[in-house]
């Protein structure tokens, strides 16, 4: 009797135990179809974590689509398309994405327009501002309103920790930056922009037609640690700030820029990266660099080819106020100019004083130290304008076309030995002088190709090395969404 008893429980315990492990084990996420946005709203009431709510194929006009809940890092919420690409957003379409750890992918918008103010893809909703979200595989394609001065946002980012990848956005002709991070000052966004296709915007009417804002001059005294890296822009000339940088601590990296009439403009904030892009303007008008403004920025290994020269020069250093202006010009100081490639461009390698005398600005560029970059037959001088106190040279080498004047110390002009490369870049051979002539420059930096610099550093962006190519200038193929290769 007491063994039946024992045998009983035992036999009890095990079935509790198989009774625990079922209800215990993860249910499969399910997948609830759309055809609509209501159908969307009414799913997203019973969608749990790593559920994804399918968007059925088709046109669908004017639909706004409310995409709200929270996911989690392991098992995010998902709002795709039933074929990536066969989801066409037209009409006054638009998209709100709110909560956390949520997924948007294979979306089309395209031919649609929307009302003055209003965001296409907004990362904020009735649940607040999203986090630790993503917008990818997503296309936006002509979506422009009949008059080009109605200003709206085809991509807002709010919140912190999202990112916008692997994305097409082509032919925005109207007002208003193509991606905008929308900030809240003192407090780090964290976002990512990367490996996606900007292309095909015309010039615009005057200010506010960028392709990238991260920030703007009201908050621009606090940093973002936006990176905007691995994404291409062809011929994004809506104005001369292709890239407006009006806040701190961002990263602009290894992006490719090909005949953009415009610049990466370091506008507002501080310890500002500009590294690795490459600048192939194609000799198109307009097609610039980088230009300067604030300090403590580092831009290194920058690679500028066949530029018309925006705004004067190949890295432009603006003059700034001395009062302090919310709205205007930071001084340049305390910046690092150091291992960048500039060849045949047709304006000065460095212009030191844009905009001098004009509005206010005053201040000239100090503290600045300019090392072992590398000018290859620009048609222009090698310096234009005149900078402060305080520039340190060292380490740079000059094959010019022009007349390169009385040079200063830390300039020498030589043969480079450079080879057109089967990549169209001007590298370095063996026997180049470029090899091993680099200063120390305090920064610890990899080449335009990825590759590690020795103890012995190359002048300019390339260093010599044998070693796996990383990052190289972006085609068409590279970025975007799958769906469009």
């Amino acid at each position: 009797m007491q063994q039946a008893r024992h045998r009983s429980v035992i036999c009890g315990f095990l079935v509790l135990i198989a009774l625990v492990s079922v209800l215990s084990r993860p249910c499969p996420a399910a997948e609830y179809l759309a055809h609509n946005a209501d159908d969307i709203a009414v799913a997203l009431r019973q969608a749990a974590p790593g559920d994804s709510i399918v968007l059925e194929d088709g046109t669908w006009i004017d639909q706004y689509i409310q995409f709200e809940g929270e996911g989690t890092e392991s098992a995010p919420l998902v709002l795709r398309a039933k074929t990536p690409g066969a989801v066409v957003l037209t009409g006054r379409s638009h998209l709100d994405i709110s909560g956390r750890w949520l997924v948007v992918e294979g979306l089309r918008f395209e031919n649609g327009a929307l009302e003055q103010g209003q965001h296409i893809v907004r990362f904020s909703g009735k649940r607040g501002e999203a986090s630790d979200s993503r917008l990818t595989n997503v296309a936006i394609v002509n979506y422009n309103p009949q008059d080009p001065r109605l200003r709206y946002f085809w991509v807002s980012l709010h919140g912190r920790n999202n990112r916008v990848d692997h994305s097409r956005f082509e032919g925005q002709n109207h007002s208003g930056p193509t991606v905008v991070v929308w900030r809240k000052p003192g407090v780090r966004d964290g976002h990512i922009i990367e490996y996606n296709y900007f292309l095909n915007r015309p010039p615009g009417d005057g200010n506010g037609f960028e392709t990238i804002r991260i920030g703007t001059s009201v908050d621009a005294s606090s940093d973002s640690g936006t990176v905007v890296q691995l994404n291409l822009f062809e011929r994004t000339n809506g104005e001369g700030e292709i890239i407006s940088v009006k806040s701190g601590d961002n990263d602009i990296r290894f992006n490719t820029f090909r005949q953009a009439a415009g610049t990466v403009t370091l506008r507002h904030g501080n310890g500002n990266r500009v590294t690795g892009n490459f600048f192939l303007g194609d000799h198109a008008k307009g097609s610039g660099g980088i230009r300067v403004m604030g300090g403590r920025h580092v831009i290194a290994n920058n690679y500028l080819q066949d530029l018309a020269g925006h705004a004067g020069g190949g890295i432009v250093f603006t003059c700034g106020h001395a009062d302090g202006r919310p709205a205007g010009n930071s001084p340049v100081t305390n910046v690092v100019v150091a291992h960048n490639t500039l060849a045949h461009n047709a304006r000065a390698a460095f212009k030191l004083d844009s905009g001098c005398g004009t509005q206010g600005r005053t201040e000239r560029p100090g503290n600045v130290q300019l090392l072992n970059n590398l000018v290859v037959e620009n048609a222009g001088p090698l310096f234009e304008g005149e900078a402060g106190e305080n520039v340190a040279l060292a380490g740079n080498l000059l094959l010019g076309k022009a007349d390169p004047g009385l040079l200063p110390g830390g300039v020498r002009v030589g043969d480079t030995k450079l080879t057109f490369a089967p990549d169209h870049l001007w590298r370095p051979g063996v026997d180049s002088p470029v090899v091993d002539a680099g200063v120390a420059t305090g920064i610890v930096l990899i080449d335009m190709d990825g590759q590690e610099r020795d103890a012995a550093p190359d002048i300019g962006a390339d260093e010599l090395s044998a070693a796996a190519v990383v990052t190289k200038p972006l085609t068409s193929r590279d970025v975007g969404p799958a769906w469009m290769k």
